[in-house]
């Protein structure tokens, strides 16, 4: 109960091939804050990730620091969950004929749990469940 109440939120990250869009929730999904920067922008994935710390700052400092992250949830094109990776991603500059390790967007494993899921995963959860 404790990490909950001093860990109260999650970041969400829908990193899209135009844009990439995050948000901070709370445990019922009440949306405290979001930013987004333009995925196509960046040409390297250092270029990205630094610009993708910069939009968070302020947003986490809304919600009083990254100490109140408890975990980050990713939805990325081509994102494989096994190695948790993006793999030859063909709508991101940085990773259209590369494989890119999840953990570097945009804080590293350690500090915060990832979720990480492909576009394409998400979809067939969804329709399985909708035919339950």
């Amino acid at each position: 109960m404790e990490e909950q109440t001093s860990k109260p939120y999650v970041i969400g990250l829908d990193l899209g091939g135009t844009n990439s869009v995050f948000g901070i929730v709370d445990a019922r999904g009440d949306i405290k804050a979001t930013t987004a920067i333009k995925t196509g922008g960046y040409s390297q994935v250092d270029d990205y990730v630094q610009a993708s710390m910069q939009a968070l700052q302020p947003i986490l400092e809304q919600v009083g620091g990254i100490g109140k992250i408890k975990a980050m949830g990713i939805g990325a094109p081509n994102a494989n969950y096994y190695k948790g990776t993006i793999e030859m991603a063909p709508n991101l500059p940085w990773a259209h004929d590369t494989s890119v390790p999840l953990t570097i967007l945009p804080f590293g494993r350690g500090r915060i749990d990832f979720v990480w899921e492909s576009t394409q995963e998400i979809f067939e959860k969804q329709h399985k469940e909708l035919k339950s």
